[in-house]
């Protein structure tokens, strides 16, 4: 369970570099004064235009419209964190002097 928590959040860090780059490309390519940043729902909507439909039906005004409304590399961020965290294991304690018989 661990290592698929730890891939899934390796996946969502990989994923938000490249949602990061392609937003940076962009807003130097424009030369705007404000920055360009790919939403969420752009993004699934270029993945599965009738998945987001179904998905947005009822809970476009909840706290799923919200997160919709962030920039994708942020999102992306906070779920490789979360994944994270859910994978992590404390390390175990060195004892160098320690002794088995002692």
């Amino acid at each position: 369970m661990r290592f698929l928590a730890r891939f899934t959040s390796f996946a969502a860090l990989a994923a938000a570099v490249v949602v990061a780059t392609i937003d940076s490309i962009r807003f130097v390519a424009t030369s705007l004064l404000e920055p360009l940043t790919l939403k969420v729902v752009l993004a699934w909507s270029g993945i599965g235009p009738e998945r987001l439909s179904g998905l947005l039906g009822d809970f476009d005004n909840g706290l799923l419209g919200v997160v919709t409304a962030q920039p994708a590399a942020f999102v992306f961020l906070v779920l490789s964190l979360l994944f994270w965290m859910a994978g992590y294991r404390r390390p175990r304690p060195f004892k160098p002097f320690a002794t088995a018989g002692a």
